[in-house]
């Protein structure tokens, strides 16, 4: 059986790339070797945000005791640095590896697994926004001359007011696609689902107590109970959207982002089914 089946991962520090220097200390980029049916790879380890992460000698040297046990013990979390980045990278791997060979059966190969998990193991809200911010601007450089695209900063065009409204003024006489408004109207609904959900009503799932989780990243959608929890919530607790979700978001967007696209009730199956055929 899949469950029955051994993944083995043994962390290091490859001091053969050249570190990075930062307040006078050389950060190391960690890797991954993992050992499965007999076959072995190894990955450079990076958070849910694609962040690749990098420890010093000193640090790895405090947490490198605990990494060797299987699971990891959590006691190394108050040692060194990115303790939980690695529990959770540790968690997804495992859950990773058994869905792919799910999949493929003896046929699984590592170089389709790292493929996937690539994918699998991104934050969605994050994935969502940035493609998002990549349809806002197709549509400006469509519609705007180059000089007024130029002047857009577009990574903070969802996320301050002053740069929403300008780019609200610069767009005034053109209006988006319906598709590009329920995109929109769809990743403002799952944050609001990922922080007044999550985060308040069942802080365990998003780490504030130290727990590692492969919540909130594609791999929870596709193959755990993620999409049926939004589903489930955007149509019942979570909505009316229009009156009571804008402080769970407001941390995250400009406030005439969110006013300009608030989502309605009467669309929650619209922005359920968006986000099925995004990570379909």
């Amino acid at each position: 059986m899949v469950n029955e089946k051994k993944v083995s991962i043994k962390y290091f520090l490859n001091n053969r790339i050249k570190g990075e220097e930062y307040n006078g200390e050389i950060y190391h980029p960690l890797y991954a070797r993992i050992n499965f049916l007999g076959n072995n790879t190894k990955i450079r380890v990076s958070d849910r945000y694609d962040k690749l992460l990098f420890i010093t000698e000193k640090d790895f040297g405090k947490i490198e005791p605990y990494l060797d046990s299987d699971p990891i013990e959590k006691g190394f979390l108050k040692h060194g640095k990115g303790g939980l980045d690695i529990l959770n990278h540790e968690l997804i791997i495992k859950k990773a590896i058994k869905r792919q060979y799910k999949i493929d059966g003896e046929n699984f190969s590592f170089p389709v697994f790292t493929e996937n998990l690539k994918f699998w193991q991104k934050d969605i809200y994050s994935y969502l926004k940035k493609e998002l911010l990549e349809y806002l601007k197709e549509f400006s450089s469509s519609n705007l001359e180059l000089n007024k695209y130029n002047s857009i900063n577009f990574q903070e065009l969802i996320t301050t007011d002053a740069e929403f409204v300008k780019w609200q003024n610069l767009t005034a006489h053109q209006s988006l696609p319906k598709w590009l408004e329920i995109n929109i109207k769809a990743t403002i609904s799952y944050l609001a689902f990922k922080t007044q959900m999550l985060y308040w009503h069942n802080a365990k799932a998003y780490n504030s107590v130290g727990e590692p989780t492969v919540k909130g990243t594609v791999f929870s959608w596709l193959f755990e109970d993620e999409k049926d929890q939004f589903s489930k919530e955007l149509q019942g607790n979570l909505l009316p959207l229009e009156t009571n979700y804008t402080s769970s978001v407001s941390r995250h967007l400009s406030s005439e982002f969110v006013k300009q696209f608030a989502p309605l009730k009467s669309e929650a199956e619209l922005y359920v089914r968006e986000l099925v055929n995004i990570f379909s």
